[in-house]
């Protein structure tokens, strides 16, 4: 068990690794389609690639540009065969946004970039400006269709607090396949849109999905969004 939660904690102190990845290997099984929304990094779409193989499929969704040809060139490195990137973010309907980057000292920090709600948009407590960026969103459902995808068994998304508009744009989709999904939920992000983490609970809940954290090696039901807890996993109930 003390070697589970030091396992757990390091990983949580890395930059794309979270301790959730370690329960992902009992989530996925070879043959299964994976959504990887918001892949940032790609370690996600990594471990996707390696639990769903063979005979599965993972498709990497990043829509910042150099985000997306740091993935794709990360995905012919690795020799990911079943990954197909996709420079396209996801809402609740199809349209151009202005997402804002923050900076420090001129870096961009991309993991941290955000939807700007309104022209009044804050610059978050540590970094110095923002920096925008146009992207391009359709709906999930939209995507499925045009692509021809047959289904999706497990979806991981994480939106910087853009949950809920995800996860309208992929009601019909969710309803159909019932898919496993892991989701980035917190109110200081979800506030940016006037959204709070009961609704996007709420909004699985009615699907009939329950919700479950992961520590100590277990995954625990879960009844609420707390501040110490990030990433919830979504389970349709039987």
């Amino acid at each position: 068990m003390l070697r589970r939660r030091v396992v757990e904690a390091v990983l949580e102190q890395i930059p794309y690794l979270e301790k959730e990845m370690l329960v992902l290997r009992r989530l996925i099984s070879p043959g299964d389609v994976c959504f990887d929304v918001g892949a940032a990094g790609g370690t996600y779409t990594w471990l996707l690639s390696r639990y769903s193989s063979p005979g599965g499929a993972v498709l990497s969704f990043e829509p910042r540009p150099r985000s997306a040809r740091a993935i794709e060139r990360f995905r012919r490195l690795a020799g990911m065969g079943n990954v197909s990137v996709h420079q396209v973010g996801f809402a609740e309907q199809k349209k151009s946004v202005t997402v804002l980057i923050p900076t420090w000292r001129g870096l961009r920090f991309t993991t941290r970039a955000f939807i700007a709600p309104d022209d009044e948009a804050e610059v978050p407590e540590g970094f110095t400006d923002l920096r925008p960026l146009t992207i391009r969103l359709t709906t999930l459902d939209e995507f499925v269709a045009s692509a021809g995808v047959e289904r999706i068994d497990f979806l991981k998304a994480d939106v910087e607090g853009a949950e809920l508009s995800l996860l309208e744009g992929a009601q019909a989709s969710i309803e159909r396949w019932h898919p496993t999904v892991l989701l980035e939920i917190e109110d200081r992000h979800l506030g940016r849109y006037g959204q709070r983490a009961t609704d996007v609970v709420e909004f699985m809940a009615d699907r009939g999905y329950r919700m479950l954290t992961f520590s100590d090696g277990e995954l625990r039901p879960a009844i609420e969004v707390v501040a110490n807890e990030n990433n919830y996993l979504f389970l349709r109930s039987t």
